[in-house]
């Protein structure tokens, strides 16, 4: 392999890591957004279980009320009785005094279905407690993570960016003997640029690929004899196809 295209590979490795790292970069605020959200609906799933909780309990105690109410209307039924002496009115007090017990017992059997639901209130306010508390933890590890994530893209970014002049100063050398040798690849750094720079070339596929059983690397589709002859010539070859820059390996 040529010297040129090995400092040009060199320089093409540098530029898709910083991509990588540009790519996962970008990543960040979505993943966050995500970890943030799935927090949020679990702490919105513990409040509403135990506004439930609060609601039902609340009902208890409009039972428990309901039930005092009624307790003092048989209370007071049962001491007129005593002044009662007529058997009709006697009997008519005893009547209202059952009427009352009657509705002691649906408000009481009320009482206890609303007690019963809230135990199962009580276990579902538990479980989402676990869910909210492992949700929390669970969130502030991916939250650290993405942020160490942050900081260690920005750095590479940072090193690999000042890395990159000295690179292309190397390959620029190393072409300019090489064409001084008779090689014809005097234009390699531009063609590079310009293909690093098409909206057609996502910035993580390379665009320097070398020759498959005389195919692009890239598209996979065949070069001509004459373009696979120049390539071992050391000469710039690009695909046909997809303009990608070939090679032999």
């Amino acid at each position: 392999m040529e010297i040129w295209i090995e400092k040009l590979l060199e320089l093409q490795e540098l530029d898709l890591r910083v991509s990588k790292m540009h790519a996962q970069l970008a990543e960040v605020p979505q993943l966050r957004s995500q970890a943030e959200l799935q927090y949020r609906n679990e702490a919105m799933a513990l409040l509403e279980a135990q506004e439930e909780l609060k609601a039902a309990e609340v009902e208890v105690k409009g039972f428990e009320s309901e039930i005092a109410v009624l307790q003092a209307r048989k209370h007071d039924f049962q001491s007129k009785t005593a002044l009662i002496k007529n058997n009709d009115e006697y009997r008519a007090a005893l009547l209202q005094i059952e009427m009352v017990n009657r509705a002691i017992g649906a408000v009481e059997e009320r009482q206890l279905e609303a007690m019963f639901k809230i135990d199962q209130l009580k276990e579902r306010v538990a479980l989402r407690e676990k869910d909210f508390l492992a949700g929390k933890a669970r969130a502030q590890v991916v939250l650290e993570d993405l942020e160490t994530r942050r900081k260690n893209c920005e750095r590479l970014i940072g090193e690999l960016s000042e890395s990159r002049p000295g690179v292309v100063a190397e390959l620029e050398e190393v072409i300019k003997q090489a064409v001084s040798n008779g090689a014809e690849c005097g234009s390699c750094v531009s063609v590079y640029s310009r293909l690093r720079s098409s909206k057609t070339y996502s910035s993580l596929v390379p665009c320097v690929v070398p020759l498959e059983d005389g195919s692009c690397g890239r598209c996979h589709l065949k070069v001509t004899a004459q373009q696979r002859s120049d390539v071992l010539k050391s000469k710039l070859v690009q695909c046909p196809s997809c303009g990608a820059i070939v090679y032999q390996e």
